[in-house]
């Protein structure tokens, strides 16, 4: 996992509002995940951040193609892929990653990483 700095977002430092991050994806980030199903990805991802007083929310854009085999054919074929998903960081007396659209964090962090979120 630790070849996924990139995915490391410092929250501490950002000013209040929305901050944009984005991020092109391939097979060699899925491969951090064991996930090999896919022939070849290229997936574009933006993340927006946006900074509150007491929680930051999240938002995942993802769009692109995956290179897959096909059901009936088994030929190879570029699947189109596109989804969006939210996340509300909110902070407490310890960890909690169990509701997939809340995470929460300790008092006291200043980071997380963003790349399982990515993935999922």
């Amino acid at each position: 996992m630790n070849d996924l700095k990139e995915y490391l977002i410092q929250f501490i430092g950002l000013k209040l509002g929305k901050h944009q991050f984005d991020y092109q994806l391939d097979n060699s980030f899925f491969e951090h995940f064991e996930y090999d199903d896919f022939n070849n990805a290229n997936i574009k991802v933006q993340v927006v951040l946006e900074k509150k007083n007491t929680m930051l929310e999240l938002t995942f854009k993802h769009k692109g193609t995956v290179n897959v085999p096909c059901d009936l054919t088994s030929e190879d074929f570029d699947l189109p892929i596109k989804g969006k998903i939210n996340l509300i960081v909110k902070f407490g007396e310890s960890f909690n990653d169990e509701n997939e659209e809340l995470l929460i964090l300790p008092h006291g962090e200043y980071e997380f990483n963003i790349a399982q979120y990515i993935y999922e």
